[in-house]
């Protein structure tokens, strides 16, 4: 269903956006010149430096990417293709 399709892309970018976060704090801190590794950060600012400003961009990942699942499947339906649910 339209509402299977628009969670699990919820869910999906929001596990998605969390777990590659800290790798895009790294690239940020180290275009800033701000840090060098994972490891200097979390040894000067502690293991939850790696998470901040992350709630914003979950929630706009996982707006986006229930938005972009089901008009996915929707447009694939109406094409005649097959759900995925």
């Amino acid at each position: 269903t339209a509402l299977d399709t628009l969670i699990a892309g919820a869910v999906a970018g929001g596990i998605a956006t969390f777990a590659t976060h800290p790798p895009d704090v790294l690239r940020t801190r180290v275009q800033l010149k701000a840090a060098t590794s994972l490891v200097r950060i979390v040894r000067e600012e502690g293991v939850r430096a790696l998470w901040v400003g992350s709630t914003p961009r979950i929630a706009r990942r996982t707006l986006q990417q229930a938005v972009t699942w089901s008009l996915y499947e929707h447009i694939s339906t109406a094409m005649g293709g097959s759900s995925v649910f």
